[in-house]
């Protein structure tokens, strides 16, 4: 949940990305109401700037994602991240389609979480979209985890083979 202590963390984060360089921050506040906190989002974005933003999956759990597209689209953020509001994005194919033709090109619609080689294609013919999101990682045994989402006794990390076999599964596509 998130608490006015928050948001001092959040634009001291902010502001680290800014001085190291990065190329973007991923940002998303969800109200008392789950709806999206859009003063809380513009404010994070104007701290942000001239930074690209991206929503994060956020719009998966609020009650009305294509409310939250708009809103999205109307605060400036260049991408909005999605699984199409199921737990893998090829389950939301149908949502994301949606989402996409309702952007028509004003932010990018970029579906993540479950892509494999073996469905990216089929995912991309499906939705139109330009760009997918993918971990492309295997555990590494023996190394130290960082976090919840690490595998017990290991961590994630990037397989190089898993991303060549990604990019030679997007090889030709075209939405």
């Amino acid at each position: 949940d998130f608490d006015a202590g928050d948001l001092p963390v959040m634009l001291a984060d902010i502001a680290a990305a800014k001085a190291a360089g990065l190329a973007g921050v991923v940002l998303g506040v969800q109200g008392a109401d789950e709806r999206l906190d859009t003063g809380l989002l513009r404010q994070l974005l104007e701290a942000a700037r001239p930074l690209p933003a991206t929503l994060h999956r956020v719009i998966d759990v609020v009650p009305d994602p294509m409310a939250a597209l708009d809103h999205a689209i109307a605060l400036g953020f260049e991408r909005v991240l999605t699984s199409g509001a199921e737990p893998a994005a090829p389950d939301g194919a149908a949502l994301i389609r949606a989402m996409v033709a309702r952007a028509g090109g004003r932010v990018s619609v970029m579906p993540g979480c479950g892509l494999e080689p073996g469905n990216v294609a089929a995912l991309v013919r499906a939705t139109g979209v330009s760009e997918v999101h993918a971990a492309c990682a295997s555990p590494a045994p023996g190394a130290r985890a960082f976090s919840d989402f690490d595998p017990p006794g290991g961590r994630f990390v990037t397989d190089p083979a898993k991303v060549r076999a990604m990019v030679a599964a997007l090889d030709g596509v075209t939405p």
